[in-house]
C-alpha cells in the first residue's frame, strides 16, 4: 500500500529469461502489443479496402495471365476441403505477419518518429521480399515456376 492507504501494484524484478537478453523482453513485448491491439474502425476500413483492391486486381491479372484457373476438385468432403485450404490460407500470413510487421515494425505505443518508422517498415519490406526466393529455393522446391 501507499502513504495514502492506495493498494498499488510494484514491478516485479527481471526474470532470468526476460532480464538476461534485452532483446528477447523487447520482442516478447512488442508481440504481446501486436497481438492485443486492435485497429481503429477506420483502420479497418483502409485495410479492408485495400485488401478488396488487391483481391480484385489479383484475381484478374492471375486468371488473364493463366496463372489461375478454376478450381477442379476432386470427390473430398467439402468440410475437408475447406479446413485444408483455410488452415493453408492462414498459417503461414499468421507467421510471416508476426516475423515481419509484429517484431521488426515499431508498435505505435513506442512514439516513435515518422521517418524512423518508414525506415523499420521498408526493412521489413526488404526482408520479406527477400525470404521468399530463398524460402522457395530451401523448402518449396514445387515453387520454382512461381518465383
Amino acid at each position: 500500500k501507499s502513504e495514502a492507504g492506495i493498494q498499488t501494484i510494484a514491478p516485479l524484478a527481471p526474470t532470468a529469461l526476460l532480464g538476461q537478453w534485452p532483446l528477447v523482453s523487447f520482442c516478447f513485448s512488442r508481440f504481446i502489443e501486436g497481438c492485443t491491439t486492435l485497429p481503429s474502425l477506420l483502420g479497418w476500413l483502409i485495410s479492408g479496402g485495400i485488401l478488396i483492391l488487391y483481391g480484385v486486381f489479383a484475381l484478374a491479372l492471375g486468371f488473364r495471365q493463366r496463372f489461375l484457373s478454376p478450381p477442379q476438385l476432386p470427390q473430398i468432403p467439402t468440410i475437408m476441403i475447406l479446413k485444408v485450404w483455410g488452415g493453408s490460407l492462414i498459417m503461414p500470413a499468421w507467421i510471416e505477419e508476426l516475423l515481419f510487421r509484429c517484431l521488426l515494425i515499431p508498435h505505435p505505443q513506442e512514439g516513435v518518429a515518422g521517418l524512423t518508422l518508414f525506415l523499420w517498415a521498408t526493412f521489413s519490406l526488404s526482408l520479406f521480399l527477400i525470404y521468399h526466393p530463398i524460402k522457395r529455393a530451401l523448402f518449396l522446391r514445387q515453387g520454382t515456376p512461381l518465383f
